[in-house]
Parts: C-alpha cells; structure tokens; sequence
C-alpha cells in the first residue's frame, strides 16, 4: 500500500499531536515486532512502518503531511507556483522567514540603531 493509502499516524499507533519521543518509541516497538527477521511474512507492514517514521520524525516532512497530506518534498501549492517564477520567489522567500530552520536572522547592529536615531533628532 502507498502512503496515501494509509495515515502515517495509524501506521506508527499515535495521536497527531504526538511528541517526537512519542512517535520514536511507538516505531522502535513496531519495528521490533514486525522486524521481517522475526515475523517472515511482515515485509510490507515493516516496511510502512519506515516510510510513516521517516516522514513523522522530520519536521519539515510532518509538517508537510499535516498540510497537504502529502510526505512530498514540496506541497501542491509550490508545484501551482513554479509556473509564475516570480510568485514563486516571493512564495518561498514567505515560508523560509516564516519556518527558518532554526538559523537566526541578523539583527539590527548597534550602528544601525544609532543611525536611526540621529534621523529621528534631527
């Protein structure tokens, strides 16, 4: 079965606001009994179990499946948008200040404040 077949949080037996630790411990335990080494004929259930771990356990892959149902790369919507480049642009420069991976963006140096304010008290 593809994963559009199956919700990915039924797969791995948790709720969708499941914690990653949540989600870690619920797939170490289905891999174990569904492990094709241990159960012969749980090739493809193990196998799901993997498919729905790799996507839930990336946030960037979870947050897409959550969105769009989908554990694509890029949304439907980004796929509409590569059509107009320029929305597109402006689209993802959007989403990557919006969900910056964890890189902090430069803030104003003390330089710039004091020139700021040399405007203001003139």
């Amino acid at each position: 079965m593809s994963e559009s077949e199956d919700d990915l949080y039924k797969v791995l037996e948790v709720k969708r606001n499941s914690s990653y630790n949540e989600i870690r411990k619920s797939y170490f335990k289905l891999a174990m009994k569904y492990h094709p080494d241990k159960n012969k004929d749980s090739g493809k259930e193990f196998q799901k179990i993997n498919e729905a771990y790799s996507v839930l356990s990336d946030d960037e892959k979870r947050f897409n499946y959550d969105l769009f149902n989908t554990s694509q790369e890029e949304g439907p919507l980004l796929k509409d948008l590569q059509e107009n480049s320029e929305e597109a642009k402006d689209f993802e420069m959007f989403l990557s200040e919006l969900f910056d991976k964890g890189k902090k963006r430069p803030r104003n140096s003390k330089k710039d404040k004091n020139q700021i304010g040399k405007k203001q008290k003139t």
